[in-house]
């Protein structure tokens, strides 16, 4: 029997082939966006989830104590480490991660050595790989971080410097340009995975660093990402109540200035494996992160495909349905009862589902590497297999799938009448026109609704790049760590750019918009008791008019003013934290930072010196040669001028600009970078969510037309009665693909109506995701409702014109 139902399954399925087709192939589409973003959200579930210890390791947060930008953040001062190990309990261990910034690393015993510029070193406890499972190739890493000048490199590391993985006791210099040493290798690890928040190339121990262990007890100097090991058995939430008021117990006269001002500070637990996924609103020092909103909304696009793409198929079968009706009343008369009926039309359901996930699979396995291309990650088909829990999961997807799709169906047709079914005298009942209308509306609404989601996350993106940020940041290049060169050969390095006719000014600062992150706690000389947290950078004299900052009261650093060695510039931010007016009262007003008094010469517009969507925070500048500790590195700011930014100049520039690095610093790497493009990427990952949002909309897209389709193939069947008597009473073709469209459009109208609050709802939940944010638009809904009109119009129009032109004899010689 079974073999018989198979057969007669498959010989109705290609009997009906270009409905099989367009059956195959529209939950092939939904099931392959299924299984990819499935891969993907896989993907993202699976961060940090290789450590062995995983399960206990957690992330030691704390207020944000530096304004109120975020309620956290991911690093404190490097004394909370050592507290929370002696004061804690359930704590059995900890380990700090120090970044220590983009360094110059060559080989000394080579000949000629490369110095190769590294941005993946950091500083770490020698505690670090006994938390954190890295996998060894050689070394112990119980011992290997003991020492200081000691390194641990990774594989990609070790071929690069020496040509091969054996690189234990070889010599790595390490240097910034004025200060070097010499590190032992003493481990070598595999490439850090790349679903790991953790991203370094070379690991020195903490111990090499001489200004950590100067402030080993601060509190306050916030450079350090600090990881806690809880006992096996403890309770996060003993651990989490002990740590929570740890400051106000450990941080002695820091923690009196921080909350002087009512200001909160505490310290928290992110678990390790929340930290990719749930630390947006507390920001991770080592590196970006992603939200867990975007996993929701691909999670919710996987499945909203997924369904439309069954609503195809229900609607198409019963479509279809009218042409079978023969074949029901011949199997009923002949003794078939409706049990074997609804076997065989959901047989035929799971025979085409299985064709359906073949080609899925092979369309996944076609696409993935544009996918990975646009997502900027690396997935592979097999991922869908390698694991039971997977493919009995994907088995679930694909059974639910064809029972979802074939259940209506089949129990709709198998209740025809065998008499009215052999006549064809089936009746369309109002109900199941509702419900198939209904199933094209919500396949429509869903369409639309995320047609308006993808315009509001290009609006949102765009307004963010053109948003005004304070200062202009285009045609602003930035050269890094010039300290390398010699302080002579700088100086003539500057002036040579600067008698550049391209250019219009140069400036050289300790750190470049958006990464503007030294910070400090400062006093007033009229009220000592008033210490605030604010940001500060040294800059050359002209580096502000180069920044094209605006000057709201005073003046900035100028040439020629001995002075100025002892003066600050001061944000409008900086100026209300400290309690001032923000008027010229401000002039000559005294800010105190370790007993030196600075005089206030200038007040400059508040500029967005973090991300494009970071709220604007406090912001104190020095000139250089200012008795204010501040960053080993230096930055040259290059402004060229307004009319020589066309490419082809950019271009020309660059050659001049990398001719001059060689002569000025010859053997040290070279790079530069546009502050645009530094702005820009910092939303590399919404850029990308983007396009893969576009074009998962634009599949839903395809597979609503297509079960449009099926909709105006039923509704020709039902109707072709009507349309032959229209016509033999003389009704003109385009009258007859008017009266057949208007009941489509009709339902794509009603479809835009329940789109537009659905659509102002969703669009309004992804907003609140950022600080500054677009307006949203009705004219978005209106052209995408308009699209959807129109690919629906066209869609229906094939079918209608194909009736329309149906002789009417063929139709009413039955009657």
């Amino acid at each position: 029997m079974l073999k018989n139902i198979l057969t007669v399954a498959i010989r109705n399925l290609l009997k009906q082939r270009f409905y099989s087709i367009l059956n195959v192939f529209g939950l092939g589409v939904g099931l392959a966006v299924f299984m990819v973003i499935s891969l993907y959200i896989d993907y993202q579930f699976s961060y940090d989830g290789f450590h062995e210890k995983g399960d206990r390791l957690y992330r030691i947060d704390q207020t944000f104590i530096w304004g109120d930008a975020y309620p956290t953040f991911g690093s404190t001062g490097p004394g909370v480490s050592d507290a929370i190990r002696t004061d804690i309990p359930g704590v059995e261990e900890t380990s700090r991660v120090y970044t220590v910034g983009d360094k110059l690393v060559s080989v000394p015993s080579q000949q000629n050595a490369v110095a190769y510029e590294d941005n993946g070193v950091g500083a770490v406890d020698s505690t670090f790989l006994q938390l954190f499972t890295f996998q060894m190739i050689d070394g112990d890493s119980e011992t290997a971080l003991n020492e200081p000048f000691s390194v641990v490199i990774t594989r990609s590391s070790a071929l690069k410097y020496f040509g091969k993985v054996d690189a234990m006791g070889q010599i790595l210099k390490i240097a910034d340009g004025r200060t070097e040493g010499l590190f032992k290798v003493t481990g070598v690890i595999e490439d850090v995975p790349p679903n790991s928040h953790f991203s370094f190339n070379v690991l020195a121990s903490m111990s090499s660093f001489p200004e950590v262990a100067a402030r080993k007890a601060t509190w306050f100097w916030s450079g350090f990402v600090t990881y806690a090991l809880l006992k096996d058995g403890t309770n996060p939430e003993s651990v989490r109540e002990g740590i929570f008021d740890l400051p106000s117990k450990r941080a002695g006269k820091a923690y009196e200035s921080i909350t002087s001002g009512g200001k909160p500070w505490h310290l928290y637990l992110m678990p390790l494996s929340d930290i990719w996924l749930h630390s947006v609103s507390s920001p991770n020092r080592l590196g970006p992160t992603s939200n867990i909103l975007y996993v929701y909304v691909l999670s919710a696009i996987a499945i909203m495909v997924l369904v439309l793409a069954s609503v195809n198929y229900m609607n198409m079968a019963t479509a279809r349905s009218v042409s079978r009706s023969k074949e029901v009343g011949v199997r009923k008369m002949m003794g078939a009862l409706k049990e074997h009926l609804l076997f065989q039309f959901l047989a035929e359901s799971f025979i085409l589902v299985i064709f359906s996930s073949a080609l899925a699979v092979g369309l996944v396995e076609l696409c993935i590497p544009y996918f990975n291309t646009m997502a900027g990650i690396q997935l592979s088909t097999l991922g869908l297999f390698d694991s039971g829990t997977k493919v009995m999961f994907l088995l679930i997807i694909i059974f639910s799938t064809a029972l979802l799709a074939g259940a209506y169906p089949a129990f709709y047709m198998a209740r025809f009448s065998p008499i009215q079914a052999l006549r064809k005298q089936n009746k369309v009942g109002k109900g199941g026109r509702l419900l198939r209308g209904g199933l094209v509306v919500f396949q429509f609404a869903i369409s639309i609704t995320l047609v308006v989601l993808s315009f509001i996350v290009y609006d949102q993106i765009t307004y963010l790049q053109n948003r005004d940020i304070g200062f202009d940041k285009s045609n602003l290049i930035i050269v890094p760590q010039v300290q390398r060169m010699d302080s002579v050969k700088r100086v003539s390095f500057r002036e040579v750019l600067s008698n550049n006719p391209s250019v219009a000014s140069v400036g050289m600062s300790t750190s470049v918009p958006p990464n503007i992150w030294d910070g400090d706690s400062f006093t007033t000389e009229d009220d000592p008791e008033n210490e605030q947290p604010i940001n500060y950078m040294n800059v050359s004299n002209n580096y502000l008019q180069t920044l094209g900052v605006e000057v709201l009261h005073g003046r900035i650093f100028e040439e020629g003013f001995q002075a100025d060695r002892t003066s600050v510039v001061l944000n409008e931010n900086a100026v209300t934290a400290l309690g001032w007016n923000n008027d010229e009262t401000v002039i000559g007003k005294k800010l105190v930072y370790w007993g030196t008094r600075f005089n206030v010469i200038g007040v400059i517009r508040d500029f967005n010196y973090w991300t494009l969507d970071s709220p604007i925070q406090p912001l104190a500048v020095f000139p250089y040669g200012a008795p204010i500790t501040h960053q080993e590195t230096h930055f040259l700011s290059v402004r060229l001028k307004p009319e020589n930014n066309q490419a082809a100049d950019v271009k020309d520039f660059l050659s001049f600009l990398t001719l001059q690095w060689d002569e000025f610093a010859p053997g040290l790497p070279f790079s530069y970078q546009f502050t645009d493009a530094m702005f820009f990427s910092a939303f590399e990952f919404e850029q990308r969510l983007g396009q893969l949002f576009s074009v998962f909309t634009g599949l839903a897209i395809l597979i609503a037309c297509m079960g449009l389709l099926g909709l105006a193939s039923y509704m020709a069947e039902v109707r072709n009665k009507e349309i032959g008597i229209r016509k033999v009473l003389g009704a003109s073709v385009s009258q007859l693909v008017v009266l057949m469209g208007k009941d489509f459009a009709r339902l794509v109208i009603i479809a835009f109506a329940i789109s537009v609050p659905l659509g102002w709802w969703a669009a309004n939940v992804w907003l609140q995701n950022y600080q500054y944010r677009t307006a949203i638009n009705w004219q978005v809904f209106i052209y995408a409702g308009l699209s959807a009109l129109v690919l629906a119009v066209l869609t229906v129009s094939y079918q209608s014109v194909k009736t329309a032109f149906s002789n009417p004899v063929d139709v009413l010689h039955e009657e």
